[in-house]
């Protein structure tokens, strides 16, 4: 450990939450709403995470410009262009789910494009049969992260932002024997302070994009979709 690193206070929550995109802010809000403390830990700032950088639009099987079009059109399409790597029945959940997914964020305020009879317009994304890609200029990543910033702020949650996470504490890690050992918080590097961050908790959420697989516990997971 550098000399110039130091330990810095330790933090507790019911459930943490590794990730400030938008699938970390999305379960925190579950997780809030449930009735637990939350806490989110962040690499990046907060209005900064890799979803801003998704630019093109998101999909879900509305049918607002091609009626015809459903969940299960939507999974093979997913399917194939995947070459049937992805696990199906995440990506029938992916699907089924999707269209209450996006009609939440409008209902929580997201600007997607309209047309002038007032349908949220949908448009042709890869290897997609229907135009089913619903999208805010060239900004969607964005303003779904605004928006779910905004619900996540209303409900006072906490976002711990610049903390790299290097290690995951198990129960053996804290004085814990368990036969099947318990993940009970992380460690990491609080990056403007230059301090060791130790956070403990009863649950945790890996929500970190492709880098969830640093993690020795999530190693065994299959591809993600």
């Amino acid at each position: 450990m550098s000399k110039n690193l130091n330990v810095g206070s330790n933090r507790s929550c019911d459930v943490l939450i590794v990730g400030g995109g938008s699938a970390g802010l999305r379960a925190a809000i579950e997780a809030h709403d449930a009735g637990a403390h939350v806490l989110i830990i962040s690499k990046s700032k907060k209005e900064d995470p890799h979803t801003v950088l998704a630019r093109g639009g998101i999909n879900a099987a509305l049918g607002t410009m091609d009626p015809e079009d459903n969940w299960m059109v939507h999974a093979a399409d997913t399917l194939r262009e995947g070459e049937f790597l992805a696990d199906y029945e995440r990506v029938e959940v992916l699907c089924k789910k999707a269209p209450d997914a996006v009609n939440e964020l409008v209902k929580w305020g997201a600007r997607f494009h309209r047309e002038k009879d007032g349908r949220l317009t949908q448009r042709f994304f890869g290897a997609h049969t229907y135009r089913r890609t619903v999208f805010y200029e060239d900004w969607t990543g964005q303003e779904i992260i605004r928006v779910l910033l905004d619900q996540v702020r209303l409900r006072k949650i906490e976002i711990v932002d610049h903390v790299y996470i290097t290690k995951l504490l198990k129960s053996g890690d804290v004085g814990e024997k368990e036969e099947v050992p318990e993940i009970k918080g992380a460690v990491g590097i609080d990056i403007k302070k230059k301090e060791i961050a130790l956070f403990e908790c009863k649950s945790l959420i890996l929500a970190a994009g492709g880098y969830t697989r640093v993690y020795a516990v999530s190693r065994r997971c299959g591809p993600s979709i």
